[in-house]
């Protein structure tokens, strides 16, 4: 696509980085509406959350070689553990160094939250995100 390959890496982290935020976005309008019949299907996600759906592409990048010779439940499952790490180390460092993680406040009071950094009951949410990220990756390759 570039000749110049760090450009290209640039590139994908961004199409990556707003893919991820533009499903949050759209997840957590739909989430409300359900709880709430909030039909002004308001959403939001975090600007920090970038760098970790952006991470997404080198990650899919190093794993691109297992496609074919690992099962899609196995690489689902993979990719969300993954994901679900980067979240929580991203939360405690945002913790540290902003005295709060900006997404705890949601997670907060929920039975599936851990430390308030990440929530199991997103799993399958996250789950599809991750083998939709994984096509996409292969979409643009």
């Amino acid at each position: 696509m570039y000749s110049d390959p760090m450009m290209e890496d640039i590139v994908y982290f961004v199409i990556f980085a707003s893919v991820g935020v533009t499903v949050e976005v759209v997840f957590t309008a739909i989430a409300r509406f359900r709880k709430s019949q909030d039909n002004s299907l308001k959403g939001y996600s975090y600007i920090w959350m970038i760098p970790i759906y952006g991470l997404a592409y080198p990650l899919l990048a190093i794993a691109e070689n297992y496609y074919e010779a690992v099962h899609l439940l196995i690489r689902g499952v993979a990719y969300t553990l993954i994901l679900y790490i980067l979240e929580y180390m991203f939360g405690l460092f945002l913790r540290k160094i902003l005295g709060k993680c900006p997404w705890e406040d949601n997670y907060k009071g929920s039975r599936y939250s851990v430390n308030n950094l990440i929530r199991l009951d997103f799993i399958p949410a996250w789950f599809v995100l991750t083998l939709l990220l994984e096509r996409l990756y292969v979409f643009l390759h």
